[in-house]
C-alpha cells in the first residue's frame, strides 16, 4: 500500500512540475527589437540588452541627451502600455542628473531573489544625435534599474504616477 501511495505521489509531483513548466513558457516575453529613437511608446517594452554607448558600464546615461521618453508598462502576462510622457526639453538636463543619481550599483555576480517581481517596468528611452540608450526600472520585486551594462537598485522616489518628477499619467503624450 505504501509503494502505491509513493508511486502516486511521484506521478502527481511530476505532473505538477510539468504544469509549472508549461505555465512558465506560456507567459509572453517582450519582442526583441533594436532600440531606436522614438517619440511614441512601443506597445510592449523592449528587451534590455547591454548598452554599446561609451561609458555605459559606469553611468546610466553617459551622454547629454536631446530627448527622453518615459513609458510605463503593466504586469505579466500582457506587459501592456499604461502611460507615457515626453520629457520637456527644459527639464531634460535635471531629469538626466536625477536619473544618474537614482542608482545604488549592485556588485557583479551578486544573486538576488525577487519573488514579488511581476514584470511591471518603466522604460526610459534617451537619445542624442549620436547616441541612444534605454533605461529599465522594475516597479515590483527588487526594483532594479539598469541600462543593460550597469545594474543597481532604484533609489529614487516611488510615485506610481510619475518617474523622477515627470508625470506619467494615462493619456499624456503617448
Amino acid at each position: 500500500m505504501k509503494s502505491i501511495r509513493a508511486s502516486a505521489a511521484i506521478v502527481v509531483a511530476l505532473f505538477a512540475v510539468a504544469g509549472l513548466g508549461a505555465c512558465e513558457t506560456a507567459l509572453p516575453k517582450p519582442t526583441p527589437r533594436p532600440l531606436v529613437a522614438t517619440v511614441k511608446c512601443p506597445a510592449q517594452p523592449f528587451d534590455l540588452a547591454p548598452s554599446k554607448v561609451a561609458g555605459a558600464n559606469t553611468k546610466l546615461v553617459p551622454f547629454t541627451p536631446t530627448s527622453a521618453l518615459i513609458c510605463r508598462y503593466g504586469a505579466l502576462p500582457t506587459l501592456a502600455l499604461q502611460a507615457g510622457a515626453l520629457v520637456d526639453k527644459a527639464q531634460l538636463a535635471a531629469f538626466t542628473t536625477r536619473l544618474n543619481h537614482a542608482i545604488k550599483v549592485v556588485p557583479k555576480n551578486q544573486v538576488y531573489s525577487c519573488p514579488m517581481d511581476n514584470g511591471a517596468v518603466v522604460d526610459v528611452y534617451l537619445s542624442s544625435a549620436t547616441n541612444k540608450i534605454q533605461i529599465a526600472r522594475s516597479l515590483a520585486g527588487c526594483q532594479f534599474i539598469s541600462n543593460g551594462s550597469v545594474n543597481g537598485f532604484f533609489v529614487g522616489p516611488t510615485d506610481p504616477n510619475a518617474f523622477l518628477g515627470i508625470s506619467t499619467t494615462a493619456g499624456q503624450n503617448f
